[in-house]
């Protein structure tokens, strides 16, 4: 969705791994952190936090990215 890629637009990337993480404002509440097969990180946060300040990231799935 736009809101999580920063643009205006869906985007359809292919997907290297999804995680979780940890508010640091409020403790128990979580993000969600896609990572690209590019490289890109996008956060899902509802307090609108950056990757750089979410705590605790703990990866949940890890996507075969074909060749």
């Amino acid at each position: 969705p736009s809101h999580v890629n920063g643009s205006q637009q869906w985007k359809m990337e292919a997907l290297r791994a999804f995680w979780k993480a940890e508010e640091p404002s409020v403790p128990g509440q979580l993000a969600d952190i896609y990572e690209t097969a590019g490289g890109e990180t996008y956060v899902d946060s509802v307090r609108g936090t950056s990757f750089r300040r979410l705590r605790k990231k703990v990866r949940y799935c890890t996507f075969p990215l074909q060749q």
